[in-house]
């Protein structure tokens, strides 16, 4: 009995040194240096709801704020504990996730006071500040940091973390050159790094990285090519890259990647270059090379071997020549886009006849004159401008050709994603139609519109918003009924008017940005960014509605003066891979626009008012 009253003395006198918890539970206790080192993280990060009162590391509580039981995904809120150290009576701190909590704060190098922390994920919040260099020393398997305002380098010490499976750092505003000592890390599975400001070269390190799983660059001002050592990743899965700043061509050592399931490269400046040799990549679902000044033929292995094939994106290339025979074998993937190219030829029957409702897209080609392109659209085919010619800057479109214009106009007013309106008596037509394949006429008013892509790994809320958006805050700008609602579009969209008379005119395009929310949080610290074209000429590249208008809500009005010569007009709004892509959702990204309206100079209006007093 006294041996018994001893060994409890004992393990008290231990408990009150080792940890404040102890109270009357025997349970295993936190170290004291480890909850001063919570504290500080605690204010650091100003997460405000930690309750020292109570032991971090109590699974059994549900009170104290160390972690919630039932959280909505993506929202998790937990310390994570492992209390097996000195037969179960001690604990240490081995994960921290405080994710989609808006932090004001910045990144506590005092991590270190937590020796066995394995993981940090402070993803979607408001943090500030820069990754410190310190974290170096910790056994750290996982760091996401993906959703912040953090600036700076990344440190040369995370090089050191010789555990490191996963780092993410996407949308932030960190710059400089990558070190060279992440390559050191043959553990990593997944580099994430789109949405920051990198620059230089990718360093040659990084071929050592033959673990690699998936890999993100996107949206960044790198220099150099895509490195030919990406051949040595034989266990990618995925690899993402949208105008990071590398040039082409696409290495022939891509061919070697046979794990491959998504490979997204786009906007890829350099030398024309063929399609890269995939026939050995099998398990390819997500196929996508937009925009990578590729030149010759389809290549006919995209037809063979291709069963798991999804999304095959090729649009906005240089390629020529008819489509494969072997192309029969898509007529399963969901999503087919061949859209901006030189193809030429018949469009084969089975793309008109022979499909099960997926969306094809060839709009803007050189195919053939015939019963398949007479029509803009079949179904879920998206065929305006499929055969189609420039003559003086302006887009003849054969589809349209027999097109009758029921009365010319002098100007166009639409009100993009949105119902009819009258505002200081203009008449803004109707845009509602938001079904594939995305090609709408309104034949009344002598215009068509054409929506090409989609937008993958979309988990935008309410599911299924496709191609408008309605605001769901209070608009307080001037004519709120324009802004209420807006066109949206994943690669390209097209507004063709073809009756308009001949003259002087402003084009207006209206924008506010309704996705994206002001203040202090992560809803705030998304980018959109897209190019606008005007008669097929890049006229604005890289605007951004947020930027110009001053911030969320806000109306920019971009005027561009624009001569019609024979009554045909097209606008057009392109993604080039800029910006970010999941913030505050997966999905918001992309060209919007909320009102066009198309004024003409003062001798159009003259006559515009003479024509309308007469009729």
């Amino acid at each position: 009995m006294v041996s018994q009253t001893r060994s409890v003395v004992r393990f008290l006198f231990i408990c009150l040194i080792v940890s404040p918890f102890c109270g009357f539970a025997l349970s295993a206790t936190l170290p004291t240096q480890e909850v001063e080192a919570l504290r500080i993280i605690g204010n650091t990060l100003k997460k405000k709801t930690w309750n020292f009162s109570v032991n971090p590391c109590d699974v059994a509580s549900n009170v104290g704020g160390w972690r919630n039981p039932n959280p909505v995904e993506g929202s998790e809120d937990a310390v994570t504990c492992d209390c097996s150290f000195l037969n179960g009576t001690v604990c240490h701190v081995t994960s921290i996730v405080l994710k989609t909590q808006d932090l004001q704060g910045s990144l506590p190098k005092e991590f270190v006071g937590l020796p066995y922390l394995q993981e940090i994920n402070l993803a979607r919040n408001y943090l500030n500040g820069s990754i410190p260099p310190e974290w170096g020393v910790l056994p750290l398997v996982n760091i996401t940091l993906l959703g912040n305002r953090l600036s700076g380098p990344i440190p040369k010490e995370i090089g050191n973390i010789t555990t490191l499976r996963s780092f993410v750092l996407e949308y932030n505003q960190l710059s400089g050159i990558l070190p060279q000592e992440l390559g050191n890390l043959s553990n990593r599975q997944r580099l994430f790094l789109s949405s920051n400001n990198f620059s230089g070269d990718i360093p040659t390190t990084f071929g050592k990285l033959t673990n690699l799983t998936d890999f993100r660059i996107s949206d960044n001002s790198l220099t150099g090519t895509i490195p030919d050592f990406i051949g040595n990743w034989t266990e990618l899965e995925s690899l993402v890259s949208h105008a990071s700043g590398l040039a082409g061509p696409i290495p022939v050592s891509i061919a070697g990647l046979t794990k491959l399931e998504e490979l997204r490269i786009s906007d890829l400046p350099g030398p024309g270059s063929p399609v890269p040799p995939l026939q050995n990549i099998s398990k390819m679902k997500t196929l996508v090379l937009r925009n990578c000044n590729l030149t010759g033929e389809l290549p006919s292995f995209l037809g063979t071997n291709t069963t798991l094939l999804e999304n095959l994106d090729l649009s906005f290339n240089q390629l020529s020549g008819p489509i494969p025979s072997t192309y029969t074998a898509l007529r399963d993937v969901a999503h087919l886009y061949l859209t901006g190219n030189k193809l030429n030829g018949s469009v084969p029957n089975w793309m008109v006849k022979e499909r099960d409702g997926d969306t094809i897209d060839l709009t803007y080609n050189n195919f053939s004159e015939d019963t398949n392109t007479q029509e803009c659209f079949f179904e879920r085919m998206n065929l305006f401008a499929s055969s189609s010619s420039m003559t003086n800057n302006s887009l003849n479109v054969y589809c349209l050709k027999s097109y009758q214009c029921a009365k010319n106009f002098y100007g166009l007013h639409i009100n993009c994603g949105g119902d009819e309106v009258i505002i200081n008596g203009t008449k803004y037509n109707a845009d509602t139609y938001d079904r594939a394949p995305h090609f709408f006429e309104s034949t009344i008013n002598g215009w068509v519109s054409s929506n090409t892509g989609n937008f993958i790994d979309d988990h935008r809320v309410p599911e299924g918003s496709g191609n408008i958006w309605n605001s769901t805050s209070e608009l307080k700008m001037i004519d709120p009924q324009l802004y209420a609602q807006a066109r949206l579009s994943a690669v390209s969209l097209t507004y063709y008017a073809m009756c308009i008379v001949n003259g002087d005119y402003n084009v207006n395009l209206h924008f506010a940005e309704i996705m994206l929310k002001d203040g202090q949080t992560f809803k705030s610290l998304g980018r959109r960014i897209f190019d606008i074209y005007i008669q097929g000429k890049l006229m604005v590249k890289d605007f951004n509605i947020v930027e110009e208008a001053g911030g969320v809500g806000k109306v920019v009005i971009k005027t561009i003066p624009v001569t019609i010569t024979d009554g045909k007009l097209e606008i057009r709004l392109s993604w080039a891979g800029k910006g970010t892509v999941a913030i505050p959702d997966k999905g918001v990204y992309g060209p919007l626009i909320s009102a066009i309206s198309v004024d003409p100079g003062m001798v159009n209006e003259l006559l515009g008012v003479l024509f309308n007093d007469c009729s």
